[in-house]
């Protein structure tokens, strides 16, 4: 009985530790979003006024508020990650950001392993963004997140919160904001 009792108190943190090596991770991306309560976002902040840097250094723009909308709409916390346009697709399929918004659409990145979400805004004659040389031109035609490949659930989540957005006039609001409010 005595060396049970000594024992014992060595066999509680073994228990603990086993009990949460056995716990399971996250099944899907939306699931780790949610555990974590923080989802990370490319973003390229070169395109004005959809993306930029104000005179203090802070992202500014339609993207930077939209996706800061979606964060509170989710629940979670957002974490943005200024990148090189061309390291944006490359940071979604290698998981070092959850999704990526630099005002992308389907030219030319199809079939490399990565989703869009449904169109949250469609550029329109006179609404432009600066393109900087190294991003496909964009005259007209629909803007879109990029999620990883076979992410259904986060999928499923930011199309429904994308629609809410459009629905409630979120999306019309920024546009007045952001888009018709500067020459």
């Amino acid at each position: 009985m005595k060396v049970i009792t000594r024992l014992l108190p060595l066999y509680f943190p073994i228990v603990l530790l086993a009990a949460a090596c056995g716990r399971k991770p996250p099944a899907d991306e939306l699931e780790a979003i949610k555990y974590t309560g923080l989802i990370r976002v490319g973003i390229s902040a070169d395109a004005p006024p959809f993306e930029s840097l104000d005179e203090r250094g802070q992202m500014v723009g339609f993207d930077i508020d939209l996706v800061n909308e979606i964060g509170k709409r989710m629940g979670v916390a957002v974490e943005i990650q200024n990148l090189p346009y061309e390291e944006l697709i490359p940071a979604v399929q290698d998981g070092k950001v959850g999704i990526a918004i630099a005002v992308l659409n389907a030219i030319g990145v199809q079939n490399q392993n990565i989703d869009f979400t449904d169109a949250y805004f469609k550029l329109k004659d006179g609404v432009t963004a600066v393109q900087p040389a190294n991003r496909p031109t964009l005259n007209n035609g629909p803007l879109f997140i990029v999620v990883p490949k076979g992410a259904d659930q986060l999928m499923k989540a930011l199309n429904n919160t994308i629609a809410d957005m459009l629905a409630d006039g979120f999306i019309e609001d920024l546009s007045q904001k952001h888009l018709l409010d500067n020459p």
